[in-house]
C-alpha cells in the first residue's frame, strides 16, 4: 500500500513539487507546519502526512493574501505561577525582536500580574486571564482567533523556551 501511495504521488505532478518544494525549502519556505503523532499507526500517520501537507500548501497559495497593516512577531503564552522568571524571558525577547506578547494567566497564585503591569501599560503585553486546567489549546485558539490578523508572525511556545531570531525581519 505504501508503494501505491508512492507511486500515486510520484505521478500526480502538483502534490510531488509541492513536497519537493517543502523538503528543500526548509527554514526559508514561507509555511511551517507541525504534525502530530496522534496514532501509533505508522501507515496513517504516513497518509497524513502525504495528503495533509500538499492540501495546506495549495490551501495557503491558492488563498494567500498578504495584508500590508500586518506586522511583527508577536508571541503567545499560557502560565501558571512563572512571576520568577517571566521578567528574564519578556526583555530577552524582545531583544530578539519580539513586537508583542499575548499572555494568557491560568490561574495564578503568585505576583505574576504585578511583574507583568509595566509590559502591560507599555502596550507590550496583551494580558488575560484564563481558567481551569488543561487550557492550553483553548488559549492558543484564543489568541489565534483575536490577533491572527495584527501580526505577520505568530509563535506559541512556554515560558521556559527561549527562541533566538536569527534574521529580525518581521517588521516589528
Amino acid at each position: 500500500m505504501l508503494r501505491k501511495l508512492k507511486n500515486f504521488v510520484k505521478s500526480n505532478r502538483s502534490i510531488y513539487i509541492a513536497l519537493k518544494l517543502l523538503l528543500v525549502s526548509g527554514e526559508s519556505s514561507p509555511i511551517v507546519y507541525h504534525c502530530r503523532d496522534y496514532t501509533q499507526n505508522r501507515y496513517v500517520r504516513t497518509l497524513l502526512k502525504v495528503i495533509a501537507t500538499p492540501f495546506c500548501i495549495l490551501r495557503y497559495f491558492i488563498g494567500y493574501k498578504d495584508n500590508p497593516e500586518r506586522n511583527g512577531l508577536a508571541f503567545v503564552l499560557i502560565a501558571k505561577d512563572e512571576a520568577t522568571y517571566i521578567k528574564e524571558w519578556i526583555d530577552f525577547h524582545i531583544k530578539q525582536g519580539v513586537s508583542k506578547f499575548i499572555i494568557y494567566d491560568n490561574d495564578s497564585i503568585d505576583n505574576f500580574r504585578e511583574v507583568l503591569k509595566p509590559y502591560i501599560e507599555s502596550g507590550i503585553v496583551i494580558y488575560d486571564v484564563i481558567h481551569g486546567r488543561c487550557r492550553q489549546s483553548d488559549a492558543y485558539h484564543m489568541a489565534l482567533r483575536k490577533y491572527r490578523n495584527q501580526f505577520k508572525y505568530m509563535g506559541f511556545i512556554d515560558a521556559d523556551e527561549f527562541v533566538y531570531v536569527r534574521n529580525n525581519t518581521y517588521g516589528g
